[in-house]
């Protein structure tokens, strides 16, 4: 269901997981309502905090195909198993 995360918990007022390619230094998200930071990273390989408002700004560039050309092609395996919507 959640291909290509591990320790993925969702509640009604965070969501914690980690962005995994099988190797122990993958980086994790954390959000919560209770923090006006979210934070990228982990123990091994740093972490990277940003408010609330930079992060919504990644988000909707990411959104928009800012990045797109530097993505995968639609047609490569990317994770379509992971239940999140627009």
């Amino acid at each position: 269901m959640f291909k290509g995360l591990k320790n993925v918990e969702i509640t009604e007022t965070s969501v914690q997981m980690t962005f995994c390619a099988s190797c122990k230094t993958c980086p994790a998200i954390s959000i919560s309502e209770d923090s006006d930071k979210v934070v990228v990273g982990g123990k091994d390989e740093g972490f990277t905090e940003f408010t609330k408002d930079q992060f919504a700004l990644f988000v909707k560039t990411v959104k928009a195909g800012t990045y797109d050309k530097y993505l995968p092609d639609e047609g490569a395996d990317l994770n379509e198993d992971v239940p999140f919507g627009d």
